[in-house]
């Protein structure tokens, strides 16, 4: 039996305050139980994925550009094709080029495995195709926007082909802010994800990581 912690007298059960003094009892009202005893000031934080940052990836890009450069512009140059078939031609070879690297290279294009990152997929997978195939799709369409559209080149211009040439790059430029969004999405995005990436469920991680291989279906 437990006792009042003031002045002795024995308490009852279901007692809530001692009958001799008054002083609230230790034990609980009936029907109650005390209850475990959780502290309240710890946090408990989700483990972070080493997202790649803005400046790894955008390196990355810009090797995969130049190579796309030598292997398709170049050429392309010396075909004489029409703005919508050049268009069409670089938007075929960027997704073979994007999709096949990713699905066959582990999750990275030339320009990823130079700077050490990595496309997985949101949970930390490695990349399956369908993926990969999404996510470049997605990168392509953006890109492929600007592409379509015929800019003239003047050697030497006169004041009315200066103002043809101020209007073209305005149109191309305010055809471009699918894209520049697209890219640049990842800078307050927490999970560092760009536009295409949120398409296919993906992030890109530094590589040093290690990930489980996804099926490719």
């Amino acid at each position: 039996m437990a006792n009042c912690p003031n002045c002795g007298a024995p308490e009852l059960e279901g007692q809530q305050f001692c009958s001799a003094c008054g002083t609230e009892t230790t034990r609980p009202p009936l029907g109650t139980a005390r209850l475990p005893y959780f502290p309240m000031d710890r946090t408990f934080a989700e483990p972070s994925m080493p997202y790649a940052g803005f400046w790894w990836r955008a390196l990355g890009f810009v090797i995969d550009s130049v190579v796309l450069i030598v292997v398709v512009e170049l050429p392309l140059r010396s075909l004489h094709l029409s703005t919508v078939e050049s268009a069409l031609t670089r938007a075929a070879f960027a997704f073979i080029y994007g999709a096949a690297f990713l699905i066959f290279n582990r999750g990275r294009t030339l320009g990823m495995l130079t700077v050490g990152i990595r496309v997985v997929s949101i949970s930390g997978e490695g990349v399956s195709a369908r993926r990969a195939a999404l996510r470049t799709l997605g990168y392509v369409i953006l890109a492929s926007i600007v592409s379509f559209y015929h800019v003239e080149h003047f050697v030497h211009p006169t004041p009315q082909q200066s103002k043809t040439a101020t209007r073209q790059a305005s149109i191309l430029f305010s055809l471009g802010i699918p894209l520049y969004l697209d890219l640049l999405w990842m800078l307050w995005d927490k999970k560092k994800q760009t536009l295409h990436d949120k398409l296919a469920g993906t992030i890109v991680i530094r590589s040093t990581s290690e990930v489980a291989e996804a099926p490719s279906h």
